[in-house]
């Protein structure tokens, strides 16, 4: 029986999805083997149980079976190599009515903590009927919780998600907009501009392929004017020497770019993990405080959990997690000038090859019409180069907003959250009335 003292009278209806306001969060944490240790109010009403039939209890008390196994495989491999996730889980509460929630789950404290937000984007529809055929393939094909986990990987890849992470960090990030638009509140700044910073990371992918992509053009067009050379002049002639000059100069640049810009010695294939590292932790914390803001504002019995206790270890771990994020975005910063610095020492380069590339048009001049098409060689230098330092404009450009970006966002660390995504639509009215 349900503890009436503690029960909001709150109507539940006998069939369907169980009452889980929009803006509402909550939290559970087990040991080690998935016994429930803990929660919040919100769970418990949620879920509908005592007090009394939770804590103890494993954690499938609440498993809805709709949810496939292979969900369950990657969420605890995850967990058990002492790692995050974020997953959409549906559960079910004991008088049999369902709840879907974004569940962000954590290693604490020799066991594990999960904190959950109601999901409204529209991409919760895409999980439902993915969930429906992992569950169809594992029910009527024998598939193992391995094999229909990696199904969902695969699924997710031509879905555009390079991995189950970037899905999970992009989902989390999807529902928390969702969320504050749901509600009429302006998008969480960090979630925002971490978003704006990944797709930066992404244009400064591009620009740099296509620097990438016109090395390899300077480094074949010398070749073309070496073979015009031994055709206009005799061995060793200044044509055949600039083109050497030319070729070596445009081929030690590449190389540099590839060494210090994009190289195995880079960072710079970091810079998109980074941002999304931080945009996760940053988002996770986010829940955690609110969770804790949940118990301030509660103010009611947990049974036998120790309500100072619970709130400490909330808020210890979206500190720890804030300064994760803080790390991981400082790394960008870093990553992000460095990158900057490199293209100045590019377009120093660039300054030598464009002397070798004008002598190269006097000596075509002075040929005249023997020049057998070297002007038209060294005209597809220019437009190479000019092409170059295009591409070097707009990754100094992209540079300078990643890191007015990541500015913004370690200064967001501290600010302020909206009530109604605190406690929820409901207590938020009803603290405001109070």
């Amino acid at each position: 029986m349900i503890d009436q003292k503690n029960q909001r009278q709150e109507p539940r209806p006998r069939s369907g999805e169980a009452p889980f306001n929009i803006g509402e969060v909550f939290y559970s944490r087990t040991d080690d083997r998935g016994i429930i240790q803990s929660g919040n109010y919100v769970f418990r009403r949620v879920a509908h149980f005592d007090w009394e039939e939770l804590i103890g209890a494993p954690h499938k008390v609440i498993r809805h079976p709709d949810m496939p196994k292979g969900v369950f495989h990657l969420f605890w491999d995850q967990l058990k190599r002492g790692k995050m996730i974020g997953a959409y889980v549906k559960n079910r509460s004991k008088d049999g009515l369902y709840y879907w929630v974004f569940a962000v789950a954590m290693p604490w404290q020799g066991g594990f903590l999960s904190a959950r937000i109601k999901p409204t984007s529209a991409r919760l529809e895409q999980v439902k009927r993915l969930y429906a055929k992992m569950l169809d393939r594992e029910q009527t094909g024998e598939v193992s919780p391995e094999a229909s986990a990696q199904f969902l990987i695969t699924e997710l890849g031509s879905m555009g998600f390079e991995s189950y992470e970037d899905f999970a960090t992009d989902s989390l990030a999807e529902e928390l907009l969702s969320e504050a638009r749901n509600l009429g509140l302006p998008p969480i700044a960090r979630v925002q501009l971490s978003r704006g910073m990944l797709e930066k990371a992404e244009e400064l992918r591009a620009h740099t392929d296509g620097l990438s992509s016109e090395f390899e053009t300077l480094s074949g067009i010398p070749i073309n004017m070496q073979i015009r050379a031994t055709r206009l002049e005799n061995k060793g002639g200044p044509i055949m020497t600039l083109a050497q000059t030319y070729g070596e100069m445009s081929q030690q640049l590449s190389e540099w770019f590839a060494k210090n810009v994009v190289g195995a010695d880079s960072n710079f294939s970091r810079i998109s993990d980074n941002i999304k590292e931080a945009l996760f932790l940053n988002s996770a914390a986010g829940i955690l405080h609110r969770c804790n803001a949940q118990l301030q504002a509660e103010r009611r019995d947990l049974g036998t959990v120790d309500l100072k206790e619970e709130r400490e270890g909330l808020v210890k771990l979206a500190d720890r997690y804030i300064r994760q994020a803080q790390d991981s975005t400082n790394a960008v910063v870093i990553e992000a000038e460095r990158i900057r610095a490199a293209c100045k020492e590019m377009r120093r380069s660039l300054l030598a090859l464009d002397t070798v590339r004008v002598t190269c048009n006097i000596e075509n001049a002075r040929l005249g019409n023997r020049s057998d098409g070297l002007g038209d060689i060294v005209a597809s230098l220019a437009e190479t180069q000019a092409s170059v330092a295009a591409n070097l404009d707009q990754i100094e450009t992209t540079i300078t907003k990643v890191i007015a970006q990541a500015d913004a966002i370690r200064s967001q660390n501290n600010e302020e959250t909206s009530p109604v995504l605190l406690y929820g639509e409901k207590m938020a009215r009803a603290l405001q009335s109070a």
